[in-house]
């Protein structure tokens, strides 16, 4: 711990010292703190102090500090952004952006904040404070901290979540938390893991009971049969005058005893692969219910492939534990506990003799665990970046046939699987030398009861039978503790899957409801207000848009490439939630509405259409699964898909490939469109809906869509301008803000950036 806060120290450690060298008699114990977004909104290494009223800034790179004077700053406002918060200062009447931390020096900005509160300076926004509002004793204290170090100890734990930071990194072993899980895999309490697991096994406890009784059972009749075999061997083998006949009765009762213990073997399997599929199918149907309710923010955190590995291969992992550890560990502990106690009847030396492996076996499994821990959570890491590779090159199979990298991507998934098998050979290395120390142990154990056993056969204070019956109960003490030397590695393995199925259930989806739940019927007004919005938090793409579109108005919104024109239509149907501003539809923040309800009232073409494997019917039918299939087919005419469809063979049952790469582009968009159509929202939202088609099926397509959006209110984004000729507004994005808006024609007349735009595609036209 102590290398990892020093590493972490020194990152900042050259800028803090060339701000003390830069500001004139800078005491030693000045506090120091850190930034780490530029002005040009990249990633830097900056440091903040504050020093006889003056507030110094200096970037790594600069010479000199930039110097505020504290008296001229009017107010101060911490502005919330994606992953990041800017300090924004009023100086005579101007805000101005001091400077920019990312979520890792959350702890810094609170400590600022505190002291512009101690100056007299108002601060709002996020921590907001009074003017010469003191801090808690806890955080003063906190501010006398270390200086030129930027950070000051790890911040204080999240009550119910173990050992966690607010900074994105865990506080017990500095690893990086999950994305949004704030759950560490590697120093998290097992508790509410089990807890999780737990509540899928609560519906089945009377079938468990039912299965934990079988498994005594057996443990009775285990303890049973080796006493029947020492009457057997004393009473009628060694003594004098037994009948044959009585022999064979024994002979047939240990004959009975076996299968019974066999038919309810059967039935206690039986019974727990019953309850282990349903546990398996419950798990599976939770997480993918989860991942369907997390935002598209926490989506794009992980590759499809991870989590497609959760849903198939965890889930197996962890239902097979539950179908063959779990009970394995119930019948032989159950063995395992009735046989001491018995043992101790017939010879509590003996007892103790046999006994003498186990602490040593426990002790070295218990400075291990750590380590079997590590070296299985690699091994998932491995298994997972394999898939997602393999996953990875067949969504992009197209590309691969097309550039001829069917080697290179061969090499790749080569490189994953080797990386993994290399992993799994080390794992198995590993138990392959311990599992042989283990046996060992136990040996000597056995040696031991050899010998005692011997001494007392010799000195004649044991008979045959006995020795027998000592044998075999010998043997069920030793038979569960070499199996259980076995379950630290199945158990990691098993705990590792459940940590990651565990990591999903518990992350935090980045857009939730607010629990009003809005579902009054959408005319179609739509105001963005001061809106915020990055997708990290070095990269803001929208910073202050506004715009009013009316209720059943046509809005085009054009601009250059990732100036922010798709980003605000996602806002629109709050796939991500703002940074800061709101977006209200009909006077109502969207965030009010109820997530699926305001989907519900919205039909979208986006510009990358996907068409699910099936029948072309079953795609359209998609936004309205209770459609008829007159509605089909008036939403397929209304888009131009009608005559393509039904020329094909089996017209709209046609079945079609993944994402629909039988069909052309122009017959894919044609199909989305119908999609959206059939739904009759509220609000429709084109981006680049006509895009992948020609000239001619693009005239017929708007021909269709000014029907279609007439009365509704509509966004469309479009990088050919003539398409929004007829808009009744366009809106011109640009650097993540509206420049102007207007009609075609007044935007022409205003020669702006709109007139330029139309101005380059018309000399391309022509050329």
């Amino acid at each position: 711990m102590i290398f990892r806060k020093k590493k972490e120290t020194d990152v900042y450690k050259s800028v803090n010292l060339s701000l003390a060298a830069a500001v004139p008699n800078f005491p030693k114990d000045n506090p120091t703190f850190n930034f780490n977004i530029g002005k040009n909104g990249e990633f830097c290494k900056g440091a903040i102090t504050f020093l006889k009223g003056k507030l110094y800034l200096l970037e790594e790179g600069e010479k000199t500090p930039a110097i505020y004077e504290l008296s001229q700053i009017e107010k101060v406002f911490v502005r919330e952004y994606y992953a990041s918060n800017a300090v924004e200062a009023t100086i005579d009447g101007h805000e101005t952006e001091l400077f920019r931390l990312g979520l890792s020096l959350t702890e810094d900005l609170k400590r600022l904040t505190d002291i512009f509160a101690d100056e007299g300076i108002s601060v709002e926004g996020l921590f907001s404070k009074s003017a010469g509002e003191k801090p808690k004793d806890a955080e003063l204290q906190e501010r006398k901290g270390p200086p030129h170090g930027g950070h000051h100890g790890p911040p204080p734990h999240i009550a119910g979540k173990g050992p966690h930071a607010t900074n994105g990194k865990c506080q017990k072993c500095g690893r990086r938390l999950p994305p949004r899980g704030g759950v560490c895999p590697h120093c998290s309490e097992k508790k509410p893991l089990l807890t999780w697991l737990w509540t899928f096994v609560t519906p089945h406890k009377l079938k468990l009971s039912g299965a934990v009784l079988l498994f005594f059972a057996v443990s009775i009749l285990q303890l049973v049969a080796p006493q029947i075999n020492q009457i057997m061997i004393d009473d009628y083998l060694k003594a004098d005058g037994a009948s044959e006949g009585s022999y064979l009765v024994f002979v047939a009762v240990m004959a009975l005893t076996a299968f019974t213990i066999v038919i309810v073997q059967i039935f206690r399997s039986i019974l727990m692969t019953r309850i282990g599929q349903k546990i398996s199918v419950s798990m599976k149907n939770a997480i993918f219910q989860k991942i369907q309710k997390l935002s598209m923010a926490n989506i794009n955190n992980r590759m499809a492939g991870e989590y497609i590995s959760r849903l198939s291969n965890d889930t197996n992992v962890v239902k097979q534990c539950i179908l063959d550890i779990v009970p394995q560990i119930l019948q032989q502990g159950l063995v395992f506990i009735t046989i001491i106690p018995v043992l101790f009847i017939i010879n509590p030396l003996m007892a103790l003799l046999i006994l003498i492996p186990v602490p040593l076996i426990v002790m070295g499994f218990y400075f291990i665990r750590s380590y079997i821990r590590r070296i299985y959570h690699r091994q998932w890491q491995a298994s997972t970046e394999s898939s997602n590779v393999l996953h990875d090159i067949f969504q992009g199979i197209r590309i691969v046939k097309a550039f001829g990298m069917e080697k290179a991507e061969e090499k790749r998934y080569c490189d994953a699987s080797a990386k993994q098998a290399r992993i799994e050979e080390q794992n198995e290395k590993m138990w392959n030398l311990l599992f042989p120390v283990i046996n060992f142990f136990m040996a000597s154990g056995e040696y031991v009861v050899l010998i005692f056993v011997g001494y007392k056969v010799l000195s004649g204070d044991m008979t045959i039978g006995q020795i027998s019956k000592l044998s075999a109960y010998v043997s069920l003490v030793y038979g569960p503790l070499r199996w259980m030397a076995m379950v630290p590695r199945q158990l990691s393995r098993a705990l590792t899957s459940a940590f990651k199925l565990y990591e999903i259930i518990e992350e935090k989806p980045a857009v939730e409801e607010t629990g009003m739940n809005v579902e009054k019927p959408i005319k179609g007004d739509i105001t963005f207000e001061n809106v915020h919005f990055g997708y990290d938090e070095y990269k803001p793409v929208l910073k202050g848009a506004n715009l009013t579109v009316k209720a059943g108005e046509m809005v085009g919104l054009v601009g250059r490439s990732g100036v922010g024109k798709s980003t605000a239509i996602n806002l629109l149907m709050r796939l991500y939630d703002v940074t800061n501003g709101e977006i209200l539809i009909d006077g109502v923040n969207i965030k009010d509405y109820s997530q699926s309800y305001l989907r519900s009232r919205i039909g979208v073409v986006l510009q990358e259409t996907y068409l699910f494997k099936g029948t072309i019917e079953s795609n359209i039918k998609y936004a309205k699964p209770d459609a008829t299939f007159e509605e089909i087919i008036a939403a397929a005419k209304a888009a131009r898909a009608h005559e393509f469809i039904m020329k094909l063979p089996d017209g709209y049952n046609t079945y079609i490939s993944e994402k629909g790469m039988s069909l052309s582009g122009g017959e894919r968009q044609r199909i989305a469109i119908a999609r959206a159509v059939l739904r009759d929202p509220d609000i429709l939202i084109l981006d680049e809906a006509t895009a992948a088609l020609d000239i001619e099926t693009e005239k017929l397509i708007q021909e269709a869509l000014a029907r279609i959006t007439k009365g509704k209110t509509t966004v469309a984004i479009a990088h050919r301008l003539s398409t929004l000729r007829n808009a009744n507004k366009i809106v011109v994005f640009d650097e993540g803000k509206v420049e102007e808006e207007g009609t075609h024609k007044e935007l022409l007349q205003k020669k702006g950036r709109y007139y330029k735009l139309v101005s380059a595609q018309r000399q391309m036209a022509e050329s």
